[in-house]
């Protein structure tokens, strides 16, 4: 069986921006994801109809990465907009002219207009039972929008593949050091905790998320990428800023152990060999 969730942005256009601080496209499997989770937490609805959604939410959750089909970056248009805005918080020298005490931050909004409104999110080897694909169904009907609340969107979850469209390509997941791969936050088993203990404690989402990488279009070979040379090939190395401290030599393993566990906690399950060190003796690894 295989499970699609197709979104319609209404409007034409996604407002969103990625971690590069830039416009983001496709939009990310997690925002679907938060979408709705967003519909669960919000609905009216007696315990039993809550837990069941929660059902259905951790198993789209523990489903894996999808594919994404969408039209590819070169056919959307990007725009920004920027201005300040004011924040909830108080300050004893507050920065905002018209709201006595409070201050403003430099906001940036980016918006995407793609040739195809239309995103499917792809799960070919999903099994789900119908009362998941119920569950599901039923949430994705009371979705408003996906990303910002200006992306109004049409959310529809069918238990078939989707017909790619023209002019679509395929994100497809991929491992770790494939050339040309783009990043993309997914859903990851416990996400939805992490998004209501964020939520709860007044964090963002994105602060939550994992990142896995995708690669662009369907069975085009990869990109000649000439690897750097140099007499370092396996060292990484950072230097120390101006006003930094350096790290001193008899702490580098605590700081390689620190940075290989950051590392592996933003990588979606399963972990690759080569990032956890299991079942990769022949090749090579973090670990």
């Amino acid at each position: 069986m295989t499970l699609s969730i197709l979104v319609r942005l209404r409007e034409g256009r996604y407002d969103a921006q990625s971690e590069a601080a830039g416009a983001e496209w496709p939009p990310h499997p997690a925002r679907l994801f938060c979408a709705l989770v967003a519909s669960a937490e919000h609905a009216e609805a007696d315990l039993r109809t809550r837990r069941a959604d929660e059902m259905a939410l951790r198993w789209l959750e523990a489903a894996g990465p999808p594919l994404v089909m969408a039209v590819p970056p070169a056919m959307v248009e990007t725009s920004a907009r920027s201005g300040y805005v004011v924040t909830h918080a108080t300050a004893a020298r507050p920065t905002s002219t018209f709201w006595p005490g409070r201050t403003a931050r430099l906001s940036t909004r980016h918006t995407v207009l793609p040739a195809d409104e239309h995103v499917a999110y792809v799960w070919p080897d999903a099994e789900a039972d119908d009362p998941v694909l119920w569950r599901l169904t039923r949430l994705a009907r009371k979705v408003p929008y996906v990303g910002r609340s200006t992306s109004h969107a049409e959310v529809v979850v069918a238990d078939e593949e989707a017909v790619l469209r023209q002019p679509w390509i395929t994100y497809r997941p991929t491992h770790l050091g494939t050339a040309a791969a783009m990043s993309m936050r997914v859903p990851y088993p416990g996400y939805l905790d992490q998004l209501r203990t964020a939520y709860a404690e007044g964090q963002r989402a994105w602060e939550v998320s994992r990142s896995v990488p995708y690669t662009l279009g369907i069975g085009a070979a990869e990109p000649a990428v000439r690897p750097a040379t140099g007499p370092y090939r396996e060292l990484l190395i950072w230097p120390t800023l101006p006003g930094g401290v350096p790290v001193n030599g008899d702490r580098l393993l605590t700081v390689t152990d620190v940075l290989r566990r950051a590392v592996i906690d933003r990588i979606a399950d399963p972990v690759p060999p080569q990032a956890s060190g299991h079942g990769a003796d022949d090749l090579p690894h973090m670990a």
